[in-house]
């Protein structure tokens, strides 16, 4: 029984991870091509691509908290840094986590 639920605790984090790691790296070959506007939409796809492949809500959500702060660190000014103080990148933040969260709540 501890068995079978670590074999589908490994396979849900597996599925995470590589979700995740794909929709970043797509995310950044879509900032060298200019096309930045899509890159929050990429790591939504991975959430739902996540909540979908995974058993049970908290992997969805889990994926859709990691993609807010990998964008914020990643793609939003000023970049490879932290900024939730401003206004604009906390309210994009917010938005995105609210997306991401409602979209693997209707998709498990």
């Amino acid at each position: 029984m501890v068995i079978k639920l670590m074999k589908k605790f490994i396979k849900n984090i597996i599925v995470l991870l590589i979700a995740l790691i794909i929709a970043h790296v797509i995310s950044l070959i879509f900032q060298c091509l200019g096309v930045e506007e899509q890159i929050s939409t990429v790591f939504v796809l991975a959430v739902f691509i996540v909540s979908l492949c995974t058993e049970g809500y908290i992997y969805g959500i889990i994926s859709a908290f990691l993609s807010t702060i990998v964008i914020n660190y990643t793609f939003t000014y000023p970049f490879n840094a932290f900024d939730f103080i401003t206004p604009t990148n906390m309210i994009s933040a917010l938005i995105m986590l609210i997306v991401a969260i409602i979209t693997g709540i209707l998709t498990t």
